[in-house]
Order: C-alpha cells, then sequence, then structure tokens
C-alpha cells in the first residue's frame, strides 16, 4: 500500500503538522505500512524525520511534481494550512483516497475523508455532503507513540495540592 503524507512545516510555519503528522506515520508503520512524506518545509525538520521516508520540496510552487508522486497512491494525507482547494481537488482526482487534517472547516473539501479531533468540532457544523466522511470529535485524536500505551491513573477524589505554571 503507497501512503502519502503531504504537510509543511520548518523554521518560518513551525513544526506542528509534522509532529501530529508523525503520529499518524506511526499508526501506519503499526500496521507494516510505511508512508512516504513529502513537506513543504526546509532542513530544520530532519531531525523530527529521523528514521522516515520524506522528501522536502515546494508541493504548492511544484504542482505537477506533487501529482506525479501521488500517482498510484492509496491514501493521500493532506495537513496544511497553505494547501488551496484547487490543489486538493487535484490531489483528490489522483490518489485513490485522500484525507484531509482539519482543524477549523477551512475549506469545503473534494471527495475523501476529513478529520478533525478538536474538542470545539459541534461549533462548526461540517456540512453534510455525499463523497465526504468525517471523523470528528477527541476520539480521533493523534497521540504519539510515547502515549499509546500509558498505565491506567488512579483518580483521587480530593484535591490536596495544584501546581500553577505560566509561560
Amino acid at each position: 500500500m503507497k501512503v502519502a503524507i503531504i504537510t509543511e512545516g520548518g523554521r518560518q510555519i513551525g513544526f506542528g503538522h509534522i509532529t501530529r503528522c508523525i503520529a499518524l506515520s506511526d499508526g501506519f508503520q503499526e500496521r507494516r505500512i510505511k508512508p512516504f512524506f513529502l513537506i513543504n518545509g526546509d532542513n530544520t525538520i530532519k531531525k523530527l524525520l529521523k528514521g522516515k521516508e520524506f522528501l522536502i520540496f515546494n508541493w504548492l510552487k511544484e504542482r505537477r511534481r506533487l501529482l506525479n508522486f501521488l500517482k498510484d497512491t492509496d491514501i493521500a494525507l493532506i495537513d496544511s494550512y497553505r494547501a488551496n482547494l484547487s490543489l486538493l481537488r487535484d490531489i483528490s482526482k489522483t490518489a485513490k483516497l485522500t484525507v484531509y487534517l482539519d482543524d477549523y472547516k477551512r475549506l469545503n473539501y473534494p471527495k475523501g475523508v476529513v478529520l478533525n479531533s478538536s474538542d470545539y468540532i459541534l461549533d462548526l457544523r461540517y456540512p453534510r455532503r455525499p463523497g465526504i466522511k468525517y471523523l470528528l470529535g477527541y476520539k480521533f485524536t493523534l497521540l504519539r507513540r510515547q502515549f499509546w500505551l500509558t498505565q491506567r491513573k488512579r483518580i483521587i477524589r480530593t484535591v490536596k495540592t495544584i501546581m500553577v505554571t505560566f509561560g
């Protein structure tokens, strides 16, 4: 199975999208599927992607290169605030399945799957449309591997101490 993760990150953009996509990648790798990252960014992300297959290039400007890479792709996952609707439509036509990681109902996405695990999801009122499957709410939160197998905690009913931090 060919899975491509299309995202952005680096010194100017930050690393949030890449970190979230690494959690997705780790989930695929648990199932013996090795995704390939296509990242619009700079070399500061290389350390984060240690052990992952990736290519750094400006896929916003090099659309043809991106779409050529996506030929025969089973799943294209997109985590981007910069990709416009026209590009997403082209990706949706190229890959067998397209998954859009969304945080705030940014667009009326083309056919595929929209994933938003925000806790304020009910306020967004996504439109129900044919060809779109929605994975919404905290049940779809992407957790990094470090949090997969945490031990159950015993909850103390009476609070005895509180720690307050700022910053």
